[in-house]
């Protein structure tokens, strides 16, 4: 695995369009599995991407709390982060 900066300051600020932009050049930088940790608005840029949803469409996006998820071959798998009730 490597450590690929480059979305340090996509979040300050800017609009989703804008944002989307940068985003979607730091996906297309990656060479192989990547795991990544974003706030709510990156979070929806990257799955929207993925998704090859519409930018129009980016900001709707949810943001579930405690939950994370994978994104693999254009879609999407949810994990529950809380732990199991006994």
């Amino acid at each position: 695995p490597t450590r690929s900066r480059g979305l340090g300051d996509v979040y300050k600020r800017q609009s989703y369009a804008d944002a989307t932009e940068r985003v979607r050049a730091w996906l297309d930088s990656l060479s192989g599995p990547t795991l990544a940790v974003a706030h709510g608005g990156i979070s929806r840029i990257l799955r929207g991407l993925v998704l090859g949803l519409a930018v129009s469409e980016i900001p709707l996006l949810r943001n579930p709390q405690w939950k994370f998820y994978r994104l693999k071959e254009g879609g999407i798998e949810w994990f529950d982060a809380r732990k199991p009730k006994a």
